[in-house]
């Protein structure tokens, strides 16, 4: 059977079959149907994110009763916690998003034809939750927390191929609002965050309450995601000798790949420490482009490396956001 392989923050190897193959069936199914079949064969799967598939071909039964002249898209979405930002390149071909509900009912769907903008900007709310501003953004109202969003994109001919999959790659999504946030005296937002205290080498740092802890690797002793999958905190103890190849070494152990150190800055952590600081961007293990801000500190002979990750494609590089947090470093 011709078919990718996907690329993804987890293991998405199955996201085609997961996706793809049972779409199609799993809107035509009743509630009760359908939510199982979303917990059993999507519920491993990260959530408002955008997956692209590839040609279909006459041939292949992935998709019931599949179109060899169209290209799917598929996001699972979940307007829970937060409104969902949706935005697509609208190209001069036929292209449409539909929306569906968990029990199946499609409650939405915009064309090429219908689109007041392009890029095209859509913010998926869940029922009664609160509706931010968001300039030019077309409001849909989910009826369930839960659901898909499906993109089909004709294809003209095959020489138009390539620009076609160019603009189907482009549409993206993201969660608007961090979960916890609450205003603070001055309006301005303030995040609650969780305390990370390390007692074999004396130092703590905060970050976001809602990001959660997962497995670490190798040398790291601390890693904590965004509910977005990014951005995450990484910190690592390595023994080199300089900052840059402890921070490369760090991330080679992970798994990363064409790792460039930029420029190294010294920097004062609020408690006195001397610190060195630098931007990275490289490949995550999964091939997707990252950006990274790297904060290090030397204790008791090694390194403390505190690093914030992003993927651009999926939420923006924000060097104040991620130098607060890793400026939280404190040594006791």
């Amino acid at each position: 059977m011709p078919m990718r392989k996907w690329i993804g923050w987890t293991a998405l190897a199955t996201i085609l079959v997961a996706v793809v193959t049972n779409v199609m069936a799993v809107i035509a199914m009743p509630y009760d149907i359908m939510d199982e079949t979303m917990n059993e064969r999507f519920g491993s799967l990260p959530k408002n994110m955008v997956f692209h598939g590839q040609l279909k071909t006459a041939e292949d039964r992935s998709v019931v009763r599949p179109s060899p002249d169209l290209l799917y898209s598929i996001i699972i979405y979940d307007v829970s916690q937060n409104p969902l930002r949706i935005t697509a390149m609208v190209p001069e071909t036929y292209w449409s998003v539909s929306f569906f509900a968990s029990n199946s009912d499609n409650f939405f769907v915009i064309n090429n034809e219908q689109a007041e903008s392009n890029p095209i900007e859509l913010l998926l709310v869940g029922k009664n939750k609160p509706q931010p501003a968001l300039g030019n953004a077309r409001v849909i109202v989910a009826p369930s927390e839960r659901g898909i969003v499906l993109f089909r994109l004709f294809i003209t001919d095959v020489q138009a191929l390539p620009e076609l999959v160019k603009i189907q790659k482009q549409a993206f999504c993201r969660q608007e609002g961090i979960a916890g946030e609450q205003p603070s005296a001055q309006g301005a937002p303030t995040v609650e965050t969780t305390l990370y205290r390390n007692a074999d080498y004396g130092f703590s740092i905060e970050y976001p309450k809602n990001w959660a802890q997962k497995e670490t690797k190798g040398s790291q002793v601390l890693y904590a995601g965004a509910p977005e999958r990014v951005p995450v905190i990484t910190v690592s103890i390595r023994d080199e000798a300089t900052f840059a190849s402890a921070i490369t070494s760090a991330l080679t152990e992970a798994g990363n790949t064409d790792i460039n150190v930029g420029p190294e800055s010294q920097v004062t952590l609020p408690d006195g420490t001397l610190a060195t600081q630098t931007k990275l961007t490289f490949k995550v293990a999964t091939g997707f482009p990252a950006e990274a801000l790297s904060l290090g500190a030397q204790q008791k002979g090694k390194w403390i490396l505190v690093t914030v990750t992003t993927v651009p494609l999926l939420v923006s590089y924000d060097e104040a956001a991620f130098s607060k947090i890793a400026h939280t470093l404190k040594f006791e």
